[in-house]
C-alpha cells in the first residue's frame, strides 16, 4: 500500500482511541487527523500539525515493525533503516537546525543504533519496548538543557538523566550531564541515580549533532559522539502508537477494535506473503505449549506464494518448533487453515511430532506491508509485524521480496526420502498372457541365448576364437586348441538383450589367428521362445562357409532361443553390455550373478581351570607371587586371561575364554603358558575337530593337556586342565542385533521348521549417482539374509539400472530384517581390481512388518550420511512378499523368546558379544573374500557404527527422549480429554471401568490390562500402512562425522 505525505492531528500521551489508516496523497499535500476526546479520560488532548515528506515517509515506514528501537532489527531492516536516513541527510532539511525553534520540546526515541560503547542508559533501557524513551531539548531559553527521560509507566514513575548544553554551531549541541533521579509515583521525593558526574570528568561529556530536521518538526536524526544513531519523532504515526500501545500492555484490545474499525476499508484484502512475528495475541488461558506452538499463538508465521504457511517458534536451547499447512481461501478476507505437519527442529536435526495438527479458519481484519492484524483460533485476535524487507520504490510503491525458507523444505524432503508405491508389470500384481514361471516378482526381460558347444571340420589347424556380432554388440569365446578327435570345445553362453538389439541378423564368424576363416549367420525371428521348466533345447550342426560364401567351412554346433532371466543358463551367460566392454578376467567373472553361502558359525568354550607342575625359575626365592597367564588363540584371534598370583607351580585360574569357529573346523587352538619377563612356560595345541559338541549347559569334559616348552620335546614336563566344547546352542551373533536376519542357533538338531519363505525381487534402480571419480555407473546389488547372500548381475554404464532378478529365503522367524546394498563395480574402474566397490547405499525390510501373502512394489531410497549430513544417491525399486506356511506358527513366534534358550540360561556379557560379533564378521569377510564378494561389501551389510560416537547420534538420542518425554503430555492431553467430556463415549467407559475398580479393587489391575488390550485392538486398525525408512529429518545437515 503506498504512502504519501500527510498530517497527523494527535496528542502527545499515548490515551488516543482513534487510530487512522494512511490513504495516499500527492507530494506536498497535507492531510489531518484529528483526534476526538473522551468523556472518560481525564485530561483534555489539543490538536497539533504535522506533515511528512514523501522521503520522511519511507523512513517511517522502515521503523514500522522494528522491536526494541532497533535491538531485534534484521539486517534487512538495519539496511532499509540506514538507506532512508542517508537520503534524508543528503536533504539536510532544515538549515542550522540547533538555532530553529523546531528542534524545542520533547522527542520520543524510535530507533537507535547500539554499539559497544553506548551509554549505560542505552543499554539498559531502549531495548525494552515497554518503556518509553523521550529526549527534551530547551536551547532557546538561558538555562539551555538536554534531558533523556525513560518513562517506566505511568504507575511507577520514571528516570531523568539532565545535561547542561550549548551550542557550538548549526547542527552540534554541546553537553555536560550534571544530574539525575529517579521520580517514583509511591514516593513523595525524588531517588538520586547513583553516578558520580562531577567525579566523571570528561567522561560526562559529548556533543549530538542535528544531521537532520523536517520541515514539520516532526521527525528529526542525530548522530552522538559515540557513533550512535538516533531518530526520534514528536508524534507517533497511527500504526506507531497502536504498537506502542501493545508493548504497555494497557487497554491494547480496545484500542485494536477502534483502529479496525477506523480502518475497515483500508488495506490489503489477500493474505501477504512474508515472515511475520507476532506481537501480541488476546488468548487469556493458556493450553500446552505444543498447542500454543500448533495454533500460531506465538512466533513466527511464513506466508509462501503456493498456499503454503508455515508457524515457527524459538523454544529453548537453540530448538525450534515448526509446523507446516495449506490455506485455503473460503471468503473476501477469510481462510481456511490446516496445520498437520510438526517438528522438533535442532540445528540440522528435525524430529517429527505426528500427533499435532489444527484446523481453524482466518479472518483477515487489515493489513498492509508492515502490520498484520487477524482473528484466528479459537476467534483470537493476532497481531503481527513483519520482519523480513520490503523494498520501497521511487514512486513509493512496495514490491514484494521472496522468502527465504529457515527449515529446508521439510515437506519436499519428505516426500523425496520416503517409501513409495510403484507399478510395475509383473505377474503377481497383474497376471500377463502368455507362458508364466516362477520369477513373478519382476518385470519379464527378453534375451536372445546363444550357446556355442564346438566345432570340427574346420580347414585350419591352428587355435580358434568364436565371434557373434550383432550391430555394434559383440560376443567372443575363449580361444582353445583342437583336440586329438580333430574338434574345437567352447561350451559357452550368450546372451543378448532383445530390447537393445541392433540388427535382425546375428553374424557367427569362426577365427584363427585374428583372422576369419568361415562364417554363418541366423535371423534372430528364427529363434524359439523356451519357458522353464521345459528342457533345454539340443544343440545342432550348423554348415560353416569360408569368406567369400561358397566353399565348405566346416561344422559349428550351437543352439540358440529366446528365454527370459528365468533360465538356468542366464547366471553363467556372457552378456552382451559386458562383453563390449574391455574387461580383465576378474572384472567378467565380477559381472555375474552369484549365490553364497557362509558356514555356520560356532562358539568355541575354552574354560582355564588350573595348571600342574609349571617349571617357574625361583619360584621358592621369589619375593613377590609369580604372575602367570593363558594364552588362547583361534587363527589371528587371541585371548589371555587374567594373572594368577601364585608362589607355587600350580596356578589356578577358572576363566572363560569364547571363540568364533566356522565348519568344517579344520583351525587348530593354540594354548600357551607364560610369566611376563620372565619367559615361556609351556604349550600345546588341539585340533578343533577333536572337540566335542553341546547344546546345553551341561559342562564338557575336564582333561589335562601336556604342556611342552619346545616344539619336539618328547619328555613330560607340566600339564594344564581345561574344559574345550563347542556350544551349539548359542547362536553366533554376526549382524546389529537390531537387524538381525536370523536366531538359529548353531546346532541343527535344534532348528524349528521354516514358519514361511520370503521372496524378493530386484527390479530396478533410478538416479543413481557415482561414488567413483568417473561418468558412468557400473552397479550391481547385494542381498542378504541368514546365512545366503546374493549378488546381482553388474549392469555397465547405467545411471537407471534394470536387474529383475528373484530370489527365495527359507524364514525360520519372521521378526528378522533382511538387508539389500548397492555398489559400484571396483573391477571396472580402469587398471581393474584397483580401490574397493563404492557404497551408494542399503535398504533394511523388516519382516514382521509385512502383511501375510501381500506383494509389495515400493521404490526404496538410497540414503548415505556424510559430514554434510543425509544425501539421497538414488532410489531402488524392489518387489517383496511373505508367504507363510501356517498363520498359526507365525503367530505362535511371538511368544517365544527372539534368542535360543542358552542365550538366558548360559548368558554371555555384553563386551563378549561385541568382540564374538567383530570375530564372526572378521571370518564372514575371510570367507566371501575368497569368493569375489570385497570386504568392503561385508562390512557395509553387516556393520552399523552403532557403538561410535557422533554428534548427529547424540542429537537423534537428544529427540528420542523428547519423544519419550512427549509420551507423558500426551497422557496429560488424554486426561485432561477424558475430564473436560470432550468424547462423551470415552469418559463414560472410563468411568464405568473407575467405578468397577473402586467396587471390586481386586480385579483393578485385570480392568487396566483388559482396557490397554482394547485400545490396542482398536487401534490396530489405524496402524500405519506404510513401511518405515529413514527418518530424514533426525539426521539432516549437521557437520559432523557420520
Amino acid at each position: 500500500m503506498a504512502l504519501r505525505p500527510h498530517t497527523v492531528t494527535s496528542a502527545p500521551t499515548f490515551h488516543s482511541r482513534q487510530f487512522l489508516h494512511r490513504p495516499t496523497f500527492p507530494p506536498k499535500t497535507t492531510l489531518r487527523f484529528r483526534n476526538s476526546s473522551s468523556s472518560t479520560r481525564a485530561n483534555s488532548l489539543t490538536a497539533e500539525q504535522v506533515s511528512f515528506t514523501e522521503e520522511e515517509n519511507s523512513l517511517v515506514e522502515a521503523l514500522i515493525g522494528i522491536q526494541g528501537r532497533g535491538r531485534s532489527a534484521s539486517p534487512q531492516q538495519l539496511n532499509e533503516v540506514e538507506s532512508a536516513v542517508k537520503i534524508l541527510e543528503a536533504l539536510k532539511g532544515v538549515p542550522e537546525p540547533t538555532s530553529s525553534s523546531l528542534i524545542e520540546g520533547r522527542w520520543q526515541l524510535m530507533f537507535t543504533t547500539r554499539p559497544g560503547t553506548a551509554s549505560p542508559i542505552q543499554r539498559t533501557f531502549v531495548g525494552v519496548d515497554f518503556f518509553s524513551v523521550f529526549q527534551e531539548v530547551y536551547l532557546q531559553t538561558k538555562d539551555q538543557r538536554v534531558s533523556n527521560i525513560v518513562k517506566f509507566s505511568d504507575a511507577i514513575g520514571e528516570l531523568k538523566v539532565e545535561a547542561e548544553a550549548s551550542i557550538k554551531d548549526g547542527k552540534r549541541i554541546l553537553f555536560r550531564f550534571d544530574k539525575a533521579a529517579f521520580s517514583f509515583k509511591f514516593l513523595p521525593f525524588k531517588v538520586p541515580y547513583p553516578v558520580p558526574f562531577r567525579l566523571l570528568g570528561d567522561e560526562a561529556k559529548g556533543w549530538l549533532d542535528t544531521t537532520y530536521l523536517s520541515e514539520s518538526g516532526n521527525l528529526r536524526i542525530s548522530r552522538g559522539n559515540k557513533g550512535t544513531t538516533f531518530v526520534l519523532q514528536k508524534k507517533a504515526e497511527p500504526r506507531q502508537r497502536l504498537l506502542s500501545v501493545i508493548s504497555t500492555g494497557t487497554a491494547v484490545k480496545e484500542a485494536i477494535e477502534e483502529f479496525i474499525s477506523l480502518n475497515q476499508n483500508v488495506g490489503e484484502s489477500e493474505l501477504q506473503e512474508g515472515e511475520w512475528k507476532m506481537v501480541w495475541s488476546s488468548q487469556e488461558e493458556t493450553d500446552s505449549w505444543l498447542e500454543n506452538a500448533a495454533n500460531g499463538l506465538m512466533g513466527t508465521q511464513i506466508v509462501k506464494g503456493n498456499e503454503q504457511i508455515k508457524f515457527v517458534v524459538d523454544a529453548f536451547l537453540g530448538l525450534k518448533f515448526s509446523i507446516s499447512g495449506t490455506l485455503v481461501k473460503s471468503g473476501s478476507r477469510t481462510y481456511d487453515v490446516t496445520m498437520d505437519d510438526a517438528a522438533i527442529i535442532g540445528g540440522g536435526f528435525g524430529y517429527p511430532l505426528e500427533e499435532l495438527g489444527s484446523k481453524f479458519e482466518l479472518e483477515l481484519l487489515y493489513s498492509d506491508d508492515k502490520i498484520r492484524i487477524t482473528r484466528g483460533y479459537n476467534k483470537i485476535l493476532f497481531v503481527h509485524v513483519r520482519t523480513d524487507a520490503v523494498s520501497i520504490s521511487g514512486d513509493n510503491l512496495p514490491k514484494k521480496k521472496s522468502v527465504r525458507n529457515e527449515v529446508a523444505m521439510a515437506n519436499q524432503k519428505k516426500e523425496n526420502f520416503s517409501v513409495k508405491e510403484t507399478k510395475p508389470s509383473i505377474r503377481a500384481k497383474k497376471p500377463l498372457h502368455g507362458p508364466t514361471t516362477s520369477f513373478d516378482l519382476v518385470e519379464e526381460m527378453l534375451y536372445l541365448y546363444v550357446r556355442i558347444e564346438k566345432a570340427r571340420g574346420v580347414p585350419v589347424q591352428s587355435p580358434l576364437q568364436v565371434e557373434l556380432k550383432n550391430g555394434n554388440y559383440r560376443g567372443a569365446t575363449t580361444t582353445v586348441a583342437q583336440t586329438p578327435q580333430g574338434e574345437f570345445n567352447w561350451y559357452q553362453v550368450f546372451a543378448f538383450t532383445k530390447s537393445r538389439l541392433q540388427d535382425t541378423t546375428v553374424h557367427v564368424s569362426v577365427k584363427a589367428d585374428g583372422g576369419v576363416v568361415s562364417k554363418c549367420s541366423f535371423g534372430v525371428s528364427e529363434a524359439l521362445r523356451r519357458v522353464p521348466p521345459d528342457p533345454q533345447l539340443a544343440a545342432q550342426w550348423c554348415r560353416l562357409v569360408d569368406t567369400k560364401g561358397n566353399g565348405f567351412g566346416g561344422e559349428l554346433m550351437m543352439a540358440f532361443w529366446t528365454g527370459t532371466q528365468a533360465d538356468e543358463v542366464y547366471n553363467v551367460a556372457s552378456h552382451s553390455d559386458a562383453a563390449a566392454a574391455a574387461l580383465s578376467p576378474d572384472g567378467l567373472s565380477s559381472i555375474c550373478p552369484r549365490v553364497y553361502h557362509t558356514p555356520r558359525f560356532w562358539y568355541l568354550r575354552v574354560h582355564v581351570i588350573a595348571a600342574q607342575d609349571l617349571e617357574i625359575n625361583d619360584i621358592n626365592n621369589r619375593e613377590q607371587p609369580a604372575q602367570v597367564f593363558v594364552e588362547a588363540s583361534v587363527l589371528d584371534c587371541k585371548l589371555i586371561t587374567k594373572a594368577c598370583s601364585t608362589k607355587t607351580v600350580d596356578p589356578k585360574w577358572n576363566e572363560d575364554l569364547m571363540f568364533v569357529v566356522a565348519e568344517p573346523f579344520d583351525a587348530t587352538l593354540a594354548v600357551r603358558v607364560f610369566e611376563i619377563d620372565k619367559g615361556h612356560l609351556g604349550s600345546c595345541e588341539i585340533p578343533i575337530k577333536s572337540v566335542g559338541k553341546r547344546t546345553d549347559r551341561s559342562p564338557a569334559a575336564s582333561l589335562w593337556y601336556d604342556l611342552k616348552i619346545m616344539p619336539d620335546q618328547a619328555t613330560f614336563a607340566s600339564k594344564i586342565n581345561m574344559r574345550i566344547s563347542l556350544d551349539g546352542g548359542y547362536h553366533v551373533i554376526d549382524e546389529p542385533t537390531e537387524f538381525t536376519s536370523d536366531f538359529r542357533p548353531s546346532a541343527k538338531i535344534l532348528w524349528k521348521p521354516p514358519v514361511g519363505t520370503f521372496e524378493l525381487g530386484i527390479i530396478s534402480a533410478s538416479g543413481l549417482s557415482p561414488t567413483m571419480p568417473k561418468t558412468s555407473v557400473d552397479t550391481f546389488c547385494v542381498a542378504k539374509y541368514g546365512p545366503r547372500w546374493v549378488r546381482t548381475r553388474t549392469v555397465i554404464d547405467n545411471r537407471s539400472p534394470k536387474w529383475n532378478e528373484q530370489y527365495l529365503w527359507d524364514v525360520y522367524d519372521h521378526c528378522t530384517v533382511i538387508t539389500i546394498a548397492v555398489f559400484e563395480n571396483k573391477y571396472l574402474l580402469k587398471g581393474g581390481g584397483v580401490g574397493f566397490h563404492g557404497r551408494i547405499g542399503r535398504v533394511r525390510i523388516r519382516l514382521s512388518d509385512l502383511d501375510l501373502n501381500k506383494v509389495y512394489t515400493n521404490s526404496h531410497p538410497l540414503v548415505s550420511l556424510d559430514p554434510y549430513g543425509v544425501k539421497k544417491r538414488g532410489e531402488l525399486q524392489l518387489s517383496y512378499r511373505f508367504c507363510p506356511t501356517s498363520k498359526f506358527n507365525v503367530y505362535t513366534r511371538y511368544t517365544e523368546p527372539l534368542l535360543p534358550k542358552l542365550h538366558y540360561v548360559l548368558p554371555l556379557s555384553v563386551p563378549q558379544i561385541r568382540i564374538l560379533r567383530d570375530e564372526a564378521v572378521k571370518l564372514t569377510k575371510i570367507k566371501l573374500e575368497r569368493a569375489q564378494l570385497g570386504e568392503e561389501v561385508v562390512h557395509y551389510v553387516l556393520f552399523d557404527h552403532k557403538d561410535s560416537f557422533s554428534v548427529r547420534k547424540a542429537g537423534a538420542n537428544y529427540f528420542r527422549c523428547m519423544k519419550l518425554l512427549q509420551s507423558f503430555s500426551l497422557c496429560k492431553q488424554r486426561f485432561d480429554q477424558l475430564r473436560n467430556w470432550t468424547n462423551p463415549c470415552h469418559t463414560g467407559v472410563f468411568t464405568f471401568y473407575l467405578i468397577a475398580a473402586l467396587w471390586f479393587p481386586s480385579l483393578a489391575l485385570a480392568y487396566m490390562f483388559f482396557m490397554i488390550s482394547v485400545l490396542g485392538a482398536w487401534g490396530y486398525r489405524k496402524r500405519p500402512r506404510q513401511l518405515p525408512h529413514i527418518e530424514h529429518r533426525i539426521v539432516t545437515g549437521l557437520q559432523c562425522p557420520p
